[in-house]
This record gives C-alpha cells, sequence and structure tokens, in this order.
C-alpha cells in the first residue's frame, strides 16, 4: 500500500493532510490508510481515556485516590502508544523532533 504524508497534533487529535502553520505542534507521518485508522484509533481511545480521567478528577474523593493513579496510570500508557506510533510511523523530520524532545 502506498503511505501518504500526514500532520498530526496530539493536543487536538487532528490529523491533516496538509501542514497546517499554526500554534499546535504537528509531526509528520507516512502512513498507509490501515496504518492511518490505527493511528485514528488509539487518539480516539486517548481522548475518551481523558475525558473519563478528567470527570473522574473532578470528584476525587481522599479515600479514592488509588483509583485516580489507575486512571492517571491508563492514561499515560494510551499517550505513550500514541506517540510510540507517532514516532514509528514518523519521518525523520519528526524523528528529529522527538529527540529535541529529549
Amino acid at each position: 500500500m502506498k503511505k501518504r504524508l500526514y500532520y498530526v497534533s496530539v493536543e487536538t487529535g487532528d490529523i491533516m493532510q496538509t501542514e497546517v502553520d499554526d500554534n499546535q505542534q504537528y509531526f509528520e507521518i507516512a502512513a498507509t490508510d490501515d496504518e492511518l485508522n490505527e493511528l485514528k484509533a488509539l487518539i480516539k481511545d486517548l481522548s475518551y481515556q481523558n475525558l473519563s480521567v478528567t470527570a473522574s478528577n473532578m470528584f476525587v474523593h481522599f479515600f479514592e485516590n488509588e483509583k485516580h493513579d489507575e486512571d492517571n496510570d491508563r492514561y499515560t500508557n494510551k499517550l505513550y502508544h500514541v506517540y510510540k506510533k507517532i514516532y514509528d510511523l514518523g519521518t525523520p523530520k519528526t524523528k528529529q523532533q522527538f529527540q529535541e524532545m529529549k
């Protein structure tokens, strides 16, 4: 399958086919349709988890810290997988951005 260039913002969950010049950080990736769908699913799952964590954080009680930590751990794990997929699909430019973020 042919790979096409896309520009991904983890902050907004946007995946664009044209480079965007705004205040968001976009990562350039080269992906097949299947790879793009995998990334979209990871981002969608991350967005859902983020809403869940945000909502639960509003109502965290003193005795629920363990659940709060579990939710944060799940969110962090999902965020890791999104960034890993972006890195794996990333162009040399994106891989350089990742190196600079260390």
